[in-house]
C-alpha cells in the first residue's frame, strides 16, 4: 500500500510540474526567438545601408567604415553581404582599451579603483557606442584623400564640430548609420542640408515596426523601414 502511495504521489507531483516545464521552455522559446529576431534586424540596417552605398556611388568607390564599438557583426555581415563586388570596403577598428584609459587619464583614479574604474567606463562606452572625438580623429587620420564614403555605424560624438576630417575641403561622403545617434534631430537636419552627411540612419518610432510577434520581411528595404528612416536633402 505504501509503495503504490509513493508512486501515485511521484505520478501526481509529475503531472503537477509539466504546466510549470512547459511555460519555462516558452519562455525561453520565445526569448531565442526575440533574439534571433533582434539580430536579424541589425543584419538589415548593414544590409540597407550597403545597398544605398552601392546604388549612389556606382563605379568602383573607396569606402572607409567605423564599426559599433564592441564590433556588431550582425551589421558588418549585412553590409558587406551588400557591398560584395562593389569597390573596396576599409574597416577602421576603434581599440576601446585606448578610448577608456584616455578617459581615466582625466580622473584622479587610484590603483585600487582602476579596475572597477575601467570596467565600468568599458561597458558606458560599449552600451553608449560613442567614440571620443581624439579616438575617432585617430581613426580617421586613416582615411585616404581619395576615400569617396565614410559610413559610421559608431555613433557620432557630441563634440562632433572638432572632428578634424569635417574641416579638410575635400572629404568623404559622410553617412551616419548608427540607427540610434545621440544628435538632436535638428542638428541632424541641419547637417544634411548643408551637405555635412550625405544621409543619416534614425529609428523609426512607429511601434508596428517594434512588435515582437512581427517577422522580419524577406525583403531588405521593407525590414529597414519597419525598424528605420532613411534622412536625405530629398526628404
Amino acid at each position: 500500500m505504501g509503495a503504490s502511495l509513493d508512486v501515485a504521489c511521484l505520478v501526481l507531483g509529475v503531472l503537477v510540474m509539466i504546466p510549470q516545464y512547459r511555460s519555462i521552455f516558452s519562455r525561453g522559446a520565445r526569448a531565442r526567438a526575440r533574439i534571433h529576431r533582434e539580430i536579424s534586424y541589425r543584419q538589415v540596417l548593414g544590409a540597407r545601408v550597403g545597398q544605398i552605398v552601392a546604388s549612389e556611388f556606382q563605379g568602383d568607390p573607396k569606402v572607409a567604415v567605423i564599426p559599433h564599438v564592441v564590433r556588431d557583426s550582425a551589421v558588418l555581415d549585412g553590409f558587406m553581404s551588400a557591398m560584395s563586388g562593389t569597390g573596396t570596403v576599409e574597416l577602421l577598428e576603434p581599440d576601446l582599451d585606448a578610448y577608456v584609459r584616455e578617459l581615466m587619464q582625466a580622473e584622479d583614479i587610484t590603483a585600487e579603483q582602476e579596475e572597477m574604474w575601467l570596467k565600468d567606463a568599458k561597458l558606458f562606452a560599449m552600451d553608449s557606442n560613442v567614440l571620443s572625438v581624439k579616438l575617432m580623429n585617430d581613426l580617421l587620420h586613416q582615411v585616404e584623400s581619395n576615400t569617396d564614403v565614410l559610413v559610421l555605424f559608431s555613433a557620432l560624438p557630441l563634440d562632433f564640430m572638432e572632428l578634424d576630417i569635417l574641416s579638410q575641403a575635400e572629404r568623404p561622403r559622410i553617412i551616419l548609420a548608427s540607427g540610434q545617434d545621440l544628435l538632436d534631430d535638428e542638428k541632424i537636419v541641419d547637417g544634411v542640408e548643408s551637405g555635412l552627411f550625405h544621409g543619416v540612419v534614425k529609428l523609426n518610432h512607429n511601434p508596428e515596426g517594434w512588435r515582437d510577434d512581427m517577422p522580419v520581411h524577406s525583403d531588405v528595404a521593407e525590414a529597414f523601414a519597419k525598424r528605420y528612416v532613411w534622412v536625405t536633402r530629398e526628404n
